[in-house]
Order: C-alpha cells, then structure tokens, then sequence
C-alpha cells in the first residue's frame, strides 16, 4: 500500500503543478501557477517528510490534499465545471481515499500485532 500511496502522491503533485502551468500560460494567470505549483511541491515535501516521519508525513498530505479539493469544490457543485475543478476534485478525493485506506491498514496491522 505504501508504494500505491506514494505514487498517488507523485501523480497528484504532478497534476497540480500541470494545471497550475497550464492557466498560467493559456490565462496569465499568477496566483494559479502560484497555487498548484505550492501544493505540488508541498506534496512532494511530505514524500520527504514521510520518510522521516511516517505519521507527520502522511497528515501533511492529507491537509494539502484537503486545501487542494476545498478551492475547487465549490466552483465544481455551484457552477458545475468539470475542468479543472472536477478533476481537482476527484484527484483530491482519490488521493484522500488511498491516504485513509493507509491509514486503516496500518492501524489494523498494529492491533494483530502489538508488539511492533
């Protein structure tokens, strides 16, 4: 699961940065290159983190994740834009998803063997 939610982690960061560059070229737009690029590169600084800290690594991906899906939920239930709220918003989802199903796992695998 580990290496499944690190992917995601690379994927999504990769996403932001992308969509961040690209309303940056096709709309001039700063505070959007500004945006996904801080979450990307704030992504990929909890991967390092992580291997730190596993916990505060992974809590810290989970928040930019949830500030990530929290700008663009809006636009996407209100104004029903697809792109690129809704992709936002289901990347963050997925990305949240896999985070908690971690999450579970580990907490399950530490109450079979508590010792460890």
């Amino acid at each position: 699961m580990t290496k499944t939610i690190n992917a995601a982690i690379v994927v999504y960061s990769i996403l932001c940065i992308g969509l961040g560059v690209e309303a940056y070229i096709a709309k001039q737009s700063l505070p959007s290159l500004m945006g996904g690029g801080g979450i990307g590169v704030l992504e990929l600084v909890s991967l390092f983190v992580w291997t730190k800290n596993p916990r505060a690594g992974r809590i810290m991906s989970l928040l930019v994740a949830l500030g990530g899906m929290g700008r663009f939920i809006k636009p996407f239930f209100s104004e029903g834009k697809i792109y690129p709220a809704g992709v936002m918003v289901i990347a963050s989802l997925v990305l949240i998803g896999l985070l908690l199903a971690g999450h579970m796992q580990a907490m399950q695998a530490k109450r079979e063997n508590p010792s460890a």
